[in-house]
C-alpha cells in the first residue's frame, strides 16, 4: 500500500508553521508583558522621585510683605501677587491656560475659541446659559464653564493639590452676580478675578480679554470689559486661576 507523501508533507508543512506562530506569539507576548513590567517600574520610580522632591518645594509662602503685581514662584508656576493680607497672599497665574489644556479639561470644542472660551454655554445643559426657545440656565459660579475650567486645571496639578490637602490654601470668599435686590456670593479654593480686581489691578497692567467672576442681571448677567458689556454664552475671554496661599508664620 502507497502512503501519500505529499499529504503527510502538507500537513508536516502546516504544523511547522502553527508551532513557528505560537512561539513568535508567545515571544511578543514575553516581550510585552516585560515592557509593560519595566514600564510600570519606571513610571512607580518617577512617581517616587517627583514626590520625593516635590518636598524641596515650599508648600507655602515667606512670610514678609508682598507687593502689588510681584512675581512669585509657587510650586511649578509663576503667579502675580493681587493682594496681601497679614497671613495670606492672594495670587493669579502669570499666564493664561492654553488651547491645549483648555481641550483636555472641557472637551466639547464648541466652548472653545483658540484660548477663549465662553462662560455659560448654548444648548449644553449642563452649564448656565440658553436653553433654546427663551428658556435658561440661570448663572452662578457653580454651574458656569469658568469653574468648571479652573478646577479641572486645579485637579491636574499634583503640587497644589498636595498643598490643599496640607491645609495651606486659603478658601476664598467672594461676589459672583449682581442682582437688582442682592449679591450673590460664594465661597471656593480657587477661581478666576472678581470684576473689582479686573477694574483696579489687572487693567492697571495692561491684562485685559480675560474673565472675571461678577456679572450683573438675570437670568444671564452681563460682564463688563471696560466700556463694553457682553453676555455670558456669546463672548469668548481668557482664563487666569486665582488661588490664596498662606505664609509660613513660623519664620
Amino acid at each position: 500500500m502507497k502512503r501519500n507523501n505529499k499529504g503527510f508533507i502538507a500537513i508536516s508543512l502546516i504544523y511547522s508553521f502553527f508551532l513557528v506562530f505560537l512561539v513568535t506569539l508567545l515571544t511578543t507576548i514575553n516581550e510585552y508583558v516585560h515592557n509593560r513590567l519595566l514600564l510600570n517600574s519606571v513610571k512607580k520610580e518617577t512617581q517616587e522621585f517627583l514626590n520625593e522632591h516635590m518636598n524641596f518645594y515650599s508648600f507655602t509662602l515667606e512670610n514678609r510683605e508682598y507687593q502689588e503685581w510681584e512675581i512669585v514662584s509657587f510650586g511649578y508656576e509663576s503667579w502675580r501677587v493681587l493682594k496681601n493680607e497679614e497671613d495670606v497672599v492672594t495670587l493669579i497665574l502669570n499666564r493664561n491656560l492654553d488651547k491645549q489644556e483648555l481641550t483636555s479639561i472641557l472637551g466639547d470644542t464648541k466652548l472653545i475659541i483658540e484660548d477663549k472660551i465662553l462662560m455659560c454655554s448654548n444648548g449644553n445643559s449642563s452649564y448656565c446659559g440658553s436653553k433654546g426657545a427663551g428658556l435658561h440656565n440661570p448663572y452662578n459660579w457653580k454651574n458656569s464653564i469658568a469653574k468648571t475650567t479652573v478646577d479641572g486645571w486645579f485637579n491636574k496639578n499634583n503640587f497644589l493639590k498636595k498643598t490643599e490637602s496640607l491645609e495651606f490654601l486659603q478658601e476664598m470668599d467672594f461676589v459672583y452676580l449682581k442682582t437688582v435686590n442682592e449679591e450673590k456670593k460664594y465661597q471656593d479654593i480657587i477661581r478666576i478675578p472678581t470684576l473689582e480686581e479686573y477694574d483696579t489691578i489687572l487693567q492697571k497692567y495692561n491684562v485685559s480679554d480675560i474673565w472675571h467672576l461678577t456679572g450683573e442681571g438675570y437670568p444671564l448677567p452681563k460682564f463688563s470689559f471696560e466700556e463694553e458689556k457682553v453676555s455670558p454664552n456669546n463672548a469668548h475671554r481668557k482664563i487666569r486661576p486665582v488661588i490664596m496661599v498662606k505664609k509660613d508664620l513660623s519664620t
